[in-house]
């Protein structure tokens, strides 16, 4: 069993090419440029779409301490103030980023002409 029917043969398609290109008609060779143009033009952008590489970041990593259990409320108290800078700035910066994810998408509604501040009201 053949995959293209009997008259549909590379050939004949090749052919029925050449002669609508060949043809004195202009309005057959703008659809044959269309037909030739979409489909590329599709899988172009398919193909464009598939190389894009996102930035590769590592996994974190979370280690656990090993506490004993005879330890006192007090070193807990000052473990937790050791810490809390670092947590503190690591907030912040999770904070700062995703206020600068909003202005984005802020700057980017604007410039599509919505306004977010009359939608939130």
């Amino acid at each position: 069993m053949a995959i293209l029917p009997r008259p549909s043969s590379p050939l004949a398609a090749w052919r029925d090419f050449r002669d609508v290109v060949r043809a004195p008609r202009k309005h057959k060779i703008v659809f044959a440029a269309l037909s030739l143009t979409l489909p590329m033009g599709i899988f172009w952008a398919m193909i464009r779409e598939a190389k894009i590489d996102e930035v590769w970041t590592p996994p974190t990593i979370i280690y656990v301490k090993q506490w004993p259990a005879s330890r006192t409320a007090a070193a807990v108290r000052a473990q937790q103030a050791r810490d809390l800078p670092a947590e503190l700035a690591a907030k912040k910066e999770r904070e700062d980023a995703a206020e600068a994810q909003r202005q984005a998408y802020r700057r980017l509604a604007n410039n599509m002409g919505i306004d977010v501040d009359k939608q939130r009201k």
